[in-house]
């Protein structure tokens, strides 16, 4: 494979990941919109539970603590999705800055190599330029790499998956809420 294939290769891969990122960041900010809805929407039922009459509340609130928890499953399940997909994205491109690393290293070393004593003009020197531009083109693409933050990005998956735990959890207790309200309502 030559140098301007390979380097087309990478500059589209790299690409390819620029918009998985950015297609990854959106999902996340709109799974933590969602997220941030439903804790109101809960803070909003509890706060009714406690000012409508009970009676007749009971089994809409728990018809909506059911919701909720469906809701919070789901999402979970979108976040847990959307942290794998960024973990993958996240090993994507450490492989493609490594190979465009070892695309330099070659390139540079074979140039110093081969070059040696010639003169402006000569074909190995026209040569030798080609393959400069080439190399240009692929430090480029690096520099572009490296303007991925990748360690924000592992930070925002660590702090999803804490929010994954945290949804998890929060389940959990809805889960138990509304097992009690209705053991409560069959006393009643």
């Amino acid at each position: 494979m030559d140098l301007e294939s390979e380097k087309q290769i990478l500059w589209e891969k790299s690409q390819e990941l620029l918009k998985k990122i950015n297609e990854s960041r959106r999902e996340i900010e709109t799974i933590t919109a969602i997220v941030g809805e439903k804790k109101r929407e809960k803070e909003e039922l509890d706060e009714m539970l406690q000012t409508i009459p009970q009676q007749s509340f009971r089994t809409v609130y728990l018809k909506r603590l059911q919701e909720l928890s469906q809701r919070k499953q789901t999402q979970q399940i979108d976040l847990t999705n959307v942290s794998k997909s960024i973990e993958q994205l996240n090993l994507e491109i450490k492989d493609v800055a490594t190979k465009v690393k070892s695309a330099e290293g070659t390139i540079e070393s074979t140039l110093r190599a081969v070059l040696g004593n010639e003169t402006e003009g000569s074909e190995l020197y026209n040569q030798f330029y080609k393959l400069k531009r080439t190399d240009d083109s692929i430090t480029s693409i690096a520099l572009q790499l490296n303007k991925i933050d990748v360690p924000v990005i592992c930070k925002n998956t660590d702090y999803l998956r804490r929010d994954i735990e945290k949804l998890q959890h929060e389940n959990k207790l809805l889960a138990d809420k509304i097992a009690q309200l209705e053991k409560a309502f069959s006393v009643c």
